[in-house]
């Protein structure tokens, strides 16, 4: 069954949802409901608030549904939240010879770091089956940037 967010395009679902976490935060805290709290610990409120979006799409099963088309889905919601890319961050593509052949990969520079600093591997989310290079870009660039590290994202072989 088709919902409202269904009816909206990626575009305008991706200003709207970029909208609403420029909010106030008292704002988004009422958007968000009541503090979640587990073990002592308070779910910071703009992932609560992204948990509560993500409800609005309703359910998107993942087990028995088609690996080709969930990724496409995955692609396609990455985009909602990816925002522009930070910067100054170089990125470059590079190929990493395996033994089931080339693996590609992205090497991500924060500008004016030091030759010789520390390097952070990192693999995607998506559960080795979703998930690529582009839908972490902007996290990757955030690691690169904030750590003062270069981030050597890998784009693995994805299930089944």
């Amino acid at each position: 069954m088709a919902t409202l967010v269904d009816s909206v395009t990626r575009k305008w679902q991706a200003k709207a949802v970029r909208g609403v976490f420029t909010l106030p935060l008292r704002v988004r805290r009422l958007l968000a409901g009541r503090p979640i709290r587990l073990d002592g610990q308070e779910l910071d409120v703009d992932a609560q608030l992204m948990l509560k979006l993500h409800k609005l799409e309703g359910p998107r099963p993942l087990a028995g549904s088609d690996p080709a088309q969930v990724r496409a889905e995955f692609a396609a919601r990455s985009t909602l939240v990816s925002g522009t890319p930070i910067q100054p961050v170089d990125a470059r593509d590079l190929t990493i010879p395996g033994p089931a052949g080339p693996i590609a990969a992205r090497l991500y520079r924060p500008s004016q770091l030091p030759a010789g600093s520390p390097l952070l591997i990192y693999f995607h989310g998506g559960g080795f089956v979703i998930g690529t290079l582009d839908s972490h870009d902007n996290l990757c660039r955030f690691l690169a940037k904030h750590a003062g590290v270069r981030v050597l994202s890998v784009d693995y072989r994805l299930a089944p």
